[in-house]
This record gives structure tokens, C-alpha cells and sequence, in this order.
């Protein structure tokens, strides 16, 4: 796959920027080591797919939906070996690695120490960013339920450790403030922006799934045998110039992906949906503080929706829905409520899943507008007007 560095979620909520992840990791001493002393040994015994039996189940399953393939000027990917229904599950994964942001130093090394061959094969085989190419990383021969202990002068050994960080910088995943992820079988889906031809796959963390939580990877539209399965690494709601430049910087690739290989004014066009989008939902969210109106909002909402289908970003419309559903809610209309809720509803399903929360309350709330959480809350004047 192509060099990246930390994976930020797109695009409705955008993690923060992931330039410092690294040197975050090795520079937080202090701080990390009461984070590590407290919290590292039960990080380090959370459960993983590589580990347990499921592993190979879902290694099979996802033998049945993709494979790992050489990509033209990518590296390595994911490709589809058939059809892919839209909202279709992809990957289901539990983290290889789960650790808050600042930690000691010498956590990785303990964490590589401690894992199975199976999980050092799967940690070694990740792309790296920062460095070249080299074989510190081997997998030896041992048994795979034997610890591995070829890591054993990590500790000591800064070209090891070094590339052990790069790794976990070009693959981790922020999923909230308090925690980055490493999935290995996710880590091989290269990037792609947002619009006709982007990405089509999202990811979402649910955190008390199943003990350490969960990683879902779903289709956001139907995807055809042989195409390759893409994720947006940023939020790619910005010019093309600018995504490409951010894309260099902290992910080290030039992004080709569809949006950006768009000319002229064909280019143009895109670059206006996509930056008039980040702008109206920046405006939408001003409801809250009372800058707008909920009507106001409301049309903003409704703008956006239109701007995505022209763009076909799909992403984020869930999201979008549930908030517009919110302030229907709370200016106490029935109609309103459940038709942004029915909406949401639709979304959810492919984004997210039926088994989601965030779908059943939609569900439930487009049935009984009343149900919902912030009905009556804040009734203002001008609704009805």
C-alpha cells in the first residue's frame, strides 16, 4: 500500500492533526509513564483478532469479499473479488495495539515483546513511511503460540525502534482523544478523496463492542468485482491542491486517486462542492449557539445533502440527518422529526449498521417523533413563522 501516516476519520468529525503522533510517542516520558504505569498493563492484555480464534475466521471471510493485491503506484491494496452491496460489512477487527495517545517510552518495546509470532508477523508486514526498506523486522521460525523474542534489544536499539514507531505511525488510527489503534488487516486500504470515483468504504470504532471494542469497515456504495476498496485518510472537504499538499506532508504519496486527477473545470467544480460543504456544515453547527435559526438550519442541512449527491460524498449524511432530526425535535414537530429522522435512518443502515445504536434510536424516533431525547427542548418563535 501507499506510505501513509496516522489515519484521521472523515469526514464529519476529522480527528486532530496526526503530524505530532511520533513524536508524541517517544518524547511523552514523564506524563506517559504514569499513563503506562496505571493504565499500559491492561492495555497490553486486551484481546485481538490475531491472537484468538476468531482471527482465522474472518481471515477466511475476508477471502470471500477481497484480497490483498499490487496496486499501480500504490503498493499494496485491496481489491474486490466480487460484488459488494452498499452498507455491505467489509472488515470486522479488534485493535493488534490499543494505547492512549501518551505513553512511556519504553511501551511499544514490551508491547512487540509480548506479542505471538502471528502478531509480530502481522505488525511487521505493515508499510512504513519514515524509513527505507530494510529486514530488522524477520519473522523467525518459533511456534506461533510462543512468544516472540527476536524483539528483545528493541529497548536498546534505535534503528528497531525507530522503524517499530514508523509502522505504528503510517497505520495507527485516532479513534477519539484518548486512543490510537492499530488493525492490521484495515491498515492495507490506501486512500482516496471524496466525490465520483473516491472513496467508497468508511470505518467506524465502537469502543464497547465485544470487551476492547471493534473496528467496522462498511461499504458507503456498491462496489464492483475488481475495483479496489478505498477509506479517506483526512478530511478531503478542500481544494485539491491543498488535499494533495497535505497528503505529501503527512502521509508521504501524491494522491491520483479520481477527484484528483479531475482537469479543469471539471476540477473547479469539485473544489466548490467540496469547500461551500465544509463551509455550510461549519454554519449548520452555529444552531447550538444560537447564530441561526432552526429553519435556517434546516436549509443549510438540506444544501449540504444536495451538494453531496452532486458530488456523490457520501459520508457524514447519517450524521447530518441525526442533527437535523435534533432540532426538529426540539422545536417539537412531528413531521419534520421523523422525515430527517427516516433519513438519518437510511444512512445509518449503510454507514454504520442495523445493530448500531445510532440506527435503532432512529428507528425508534421515526416512529414516535416524541421518543426523542430533545423533544420540546428549545421551541423558538420563528418555527412556525
Amino acid at each position: 500500500m501507499a506510505n501513509k501516516k496516522l489515519k484521521s476519520k472523515p469526514p464529519s468529525k476529522p480527528s486532530s492533526s496526526s503530524h505530532g503522533l511520533l513524536s508524541v510517542i517517544v518524547a511523552v516520558l514523564a506524563v506517559g509513564y504514569g499513563i503506562w504505569k496505571y493504565a499500559g498493563p491492561s492495555l497490553l492484555n486486551l484481546g485481538n483478532d490475531v491472537d484468538d480464534g476468531i482471527y482465522d475466521k474472518r481471515i477466511l471471510r475476508d477471502q470471500t469479499i477481497f484480497k490483498v493485491a499490487d496496486i499501480y503506484g500504490k503498493g499494496k491494496g485491496l481489491r474486490a473479488i466480487r460484488d459488494i452491496q452498499q452498507g455491505e460489512l467489509i472488515i470486522r477487527e479488534k485493535p493488534l495495539i490499543l494505547m492512549p495517545p501518551e505513553v512511556s517510552h519504553d511501551f511499544l518495546p514490551k508491547k512487540l515483546r509480548s506479542m505471538t509470532n502471528s502478531s509480530y508477523h502481522a505488525f511487521a508486514s505493515l508499510s512504513h513511511g519514515k524509513l527505507p526498506d530494510n529486514n530488522l523486522f524477520s519473522v523467525t521460525e518459533s511456534s506461533d503460540d510462543q512468544p516472540h523474542t527476536e524483539l528483545r534489544d528493541i529497548a536498546t536499539n534505535t534503528d528497531l525502534r525507530d522503524l517499530a514507531l514508523s509502522i505504528l505511525d503510517t497505520n495507527g488510527i485516532v479513534l477519539n482523544a484518548d486512543l490510537v489503534g492499530l488493525f492490521p488487516r484495515m491498515a492495507r486500504m490506501n486512500h482516496a478523496c471524496g466525490g465520483q470515483g473516491g472513496f467508497n468504504a468508511v470505518y467506524s470504532w465502537r469502543p464497547n463492542y465485544v470487551g476492547s471494542g471493534e473496528l467496522f469497515v462498511r461499504a458507503m456504495t456498491e462496489i464492483r468485482k475488481g475495483d479496489e476498496i478505498t477509506i479517506a485518510y483526512m478530511d478531503t472537504r478542500q481544494k485539491k491542491e491543498d488535499r494533495i499538499k497535505h497528503l505529501q506532508d503527512s502521509y508521504g504519496f501524491t494522491c491520483k486517486c479520481a477527484v484528483c486527477s479531475l482537469q479543469g473545470p471539471f476540477s473547479d467544480e469539485s473544489d466548490r462542492r467540496l469547500t461551500k460543504m465544509a463551509e455550510l456544515e461549519k454554519e449548520f453547527a452555529t444552531w447550538k449557539e444560537g447564530e441561526i435559526t432552526g429553519r435556517q438550519a434546516l436549509s443549510i442541512a438540506s444544501h449540504i445533502m444536495s451538494l453531496q449527491q452532486q458530488q456523490q460524498y457520501w459520508s457524514g449524511r447519517g450524521k447530518l440527518a441525526d442533527d437535523a432530526c435534533e432540532i426538529a425535535a426540539s422545536n417539537a414537530d412531528e413531521t419534520v422529526t421523523s422525515d430527517w429522522a427516516r433519513v438519518a435512518m437510511n444512512w445509518y443502515r449503510w454507514e454504520l449498521g442495523e445493530d448500531h445504536i445510532s440506527y435503532k434510536r432512529m428507528v425508534k424516533v421515526a416512529d414516535d417523533p416524541k421518543s426523542h431525547s430533545e423533544w420540546g427542548a428549545k421551541k423558538e418563535q420563528s418555527w412556525n413563522q
